[in-house]
C-alpha cells in the first residue's frame, strides 16, 4: 500500500508535465513584433546549371546605406524582368523617384545571368527569415526562375543579404540612367 502512495503522484505529476508539452491546436501562432521565423530550405541547390533565366524578381532596401557610399543608398528598389516585360520602381518613403516599363530583350537576359553569377546568388538559395513588426521597405527578396525548371529564392525582410556592388549592378541594368540622376 505504502508503494502505491508513493507510485500515484509520482504518475500524476509526470502526467501533468506531459500534457503541458504537448502542443494544443486551439493555441495562438501569431508571432509577435520582434519574433523571427527562420528557415532555410537545406534541399535548394546552391549551384544552377541553367543560364537562362525566364523571370527574375527582386526587392531591396539600401535604406542602411549612407547617401554618400552608393549612387543607389536611402532607397527601396522593385525590379522585375520577365517573358512579358519588365519594370523598375525606385522609391523612398511614400514617394516614388522612378519607375517604367520595358522589354527587356536576349542581351538583357544574358547581362542579368552575368550579374546573378558574378555575385554568386544562387548562395542565398533556400533561406528565408522574417521578423514581425518591421517596415514593409526594409530587407530584400529576390526570386530566379529558368527555363529548366530550376530557381532561387530567398527573402529577409530585415537585412539586404544582397552585397552592395550587386544591388548597384542591378539598378543600373533596370535603370540605365541611375548615376545621370545624382
Amino acid at each position: 500500500m505504502m508503494k502505491w502512495i508513493l507510485i500515484v503522484p509520482v504518475l500524476i505529476l509526470l502526467l501533468y508535465c506531459l500534457a503541458g508539452c504537448v502542443r494544443s491546436g486551439d493555441q495562438d501562432t501569431e508571432i509577435i513584433d520582434g519574433g523571427q521565423v527562420h528557415h532555410l530550405d537545406e534541399d535548394a541547390p546552391k549551384e544552377i546549371e541553367s543560364t537562362e533565366i525566364v523571370a527574375f524578381s527582386c526587392e531591396f532596401s539600401t535604406t542602411d546605406i549612407p547617401m554618400n557610399e552608393s549612387p543607389v543608398a536611402g532607397r527601396y528598389y522593385t525590379l522585375y524582368a520577365g517573358e512579358d516585360g519588365g519594370r523598375f520602381e525606385e522609391r523612398a518613403g511614400g514617394d516614388i523617384f522612378a519607375e517604367h516599363d520595358f522589354t527587356p530583350d536576349a542581351a538583357f537576359f544574358d547581362r542579368l545571368q552575368q550579374i546573378v553569377s558574378a555575385y554568386d546568388l544562387a548562395r542565398y538559395n533556400g533561406a528565408f527569415t522574417s521578423v514581425a513588426g518591421l517596415p514593409p521597405d526594409l530587407g530584400a527578396k529576390l526570386s530566379i526562375r529558368y527555363a529548366s525548371g530550376e530557381s532561387i529564392r530567398a527573402a529577409d525582410n530585415q537585412d539586404s543579404f544582397l552585397p552592395l556592388e550587386a544591388m548597384e549592378d542591378l539598378v543600373a541594368l533596370f535603370h540605365p540612367n541611375t548615376s545621370e540622376q545624382e
